[in-house]
């Protein structure tokens, strides 16, 4: 494992409606640590996830991408420093034995976090799903897009929200 970022990784695997486990990949990325470019009254950075999925053999199974185009404002941005990024990458997976590698970098500091966790989908099934209450909307954050390997996403599209999330402060 590289810990150049402080990056964190939660797994979760769910039961479906047939043989296959629903893997839940959560990564969280302290953005206090991030070098931020200063353009006028905005800070900038892009930072990219990389989930993986690896069978016994090593070989790769499947494999999610997404990109958080970090602009800040300088009014907004102790908000977003606080909230930190985290993304949720979901797989449809077989019963089995599978390792999971979360890769984080960013953009201008070129720095990387690798983190790898063996996952038992035959043993370590199910957890319960929580339901899932309607509040307030939260102050708009960096987002996510999942995108599937070898797509990018483009530089001046905007991703959607629901892909990231500001980190919970229970920790």
């Amino acid at each position: 494992d590289v810990q150049q970022l402080p990056v964190s990784m939660d797994v979760k695997v769910f039961s479906t409606k047939t043989e296959d486990r629903e893997l839940v990949v959560a990564s969280r990325l302290d953005t206090k640590a991030l070098h931020l470019h200063k353009d006028g009254q905005r800070n900038l950075n892009n930072v990219t996830f990389v989930s993986a999925i690896f069978d016994q053999k090593e070989d790769l199974v499947q494999l999610q991408r997404g990109q958080a185009k970090l602009e800040a404002r300088d009014a907004q941005l102790q908000q977003v420093l606080n909230a930190g990024l985290t993304m949720d990458s979901k797989f449809q997976l077989k019963p089995g034995i599978y390792r999971v590698r979360e890769v984080v970098t960013d953009s201008e500091d070129h720095h990387i976090a690798a983190l790898s966790r063996k996952v038992n989908l035959s043993a370590e099934c199910c957890a319960t799903r929580e339901v899932v209450s309607i509040q307030p909307a939260p102050a708009p954050q960096p987002t996510v897009p999942h995108e599937p390997a070898g797509h990018q996403t483009s530089p001046s599209t905007k991703p959607s929200h629901e892909d990231v999330q500001p980190a919970s402060t229970n920790t």
